[in-house]
């Protein structure tokens, strides 16, 4: 018998669990339980545009958006999955903070899609995995399969992950500070590096 793989929102829920944007969204008490739920939505409304990959342990998941991605889903990706129950399942407070979020943050956005640059969307290693080199080898493979010789872009909000991404060849293009939500990170490599 084969044994049960993890589903890639379990991973990123548990991957996440203390990131400072999940923190601030989701209150303690159902962090789990609500993080999952819109990590499932969240991952059905762009299922037909990512690439996944898993790291062949089952430990880890890594989520790459081509340039020619278009990164707003249509009305028929978002009604489809499910996500507009999230005012009633999330709660008014999280779906709200989200979508702060998600319009602080869409001016970045909007200018790495004009940039030919693949975007690494999220990259998580299950808890007690992390630390052993299942992210950088998934980076690595993302980046040998997807990305080649283009640039690469992402957004972190937990500062821990910087000196992973810089290892990796990325450089802090901006520090972007809110009055409310957490603190982001936009990190680059550029094209044709070779890390």
């Amino acid at each position: 018998m084969k044994p049960v793989r993890p589903k890639p929102a379990a991973i990123i829920t548990r991957a996440f669990m203390f990131d400072p944007m999940v923190i601030w969204v989701f209150d303690e008490i159902d962090r789990k339980h609500k993080s999952n739920w819109f990590w499932e939505k969240r991952l059905k409304v762009s299922e037909n545009s990512n690439d996944v990959l898993m790291e062949p342990a089952g430990v880890g998941v890594s989520i790459w958006i081509g340039p020619d991605v278009k990164l707003k889903p249509t009305f028929a990706q978002i009604f489809s999955s499910g996500i507009l129950y999230a005012p009633v399942v999330l709660g008014l407070k999280s779906t709200l903070k989200i979508a702060k979020a998600l319009s602080m943050l869409d001016r970045v956005i909007k200018d790495y899609a004009k940039s030919g640059y693949w975007n690494l969307d999220i990259i998580a290693v299950e808890p007690k995995q992390q630390g052993q080199g299942f992210g950088r080898i998934m980076l690595q493979n993302g980046i040998k399969k997807f990305v080649g010789n283009k640039g690469v872009w992402l957004i972190t909000a937990n500062p821990t992950n910087i000196p992973f991404y810089k290892s990796a060849g990325f450089f802090e293009k901006h520090h972007l500070q809110f009055d409310e939500i957490p603190e982001h990170w936009v990190m680059e490599r550029p094209p044709g590096s070779l890390n």
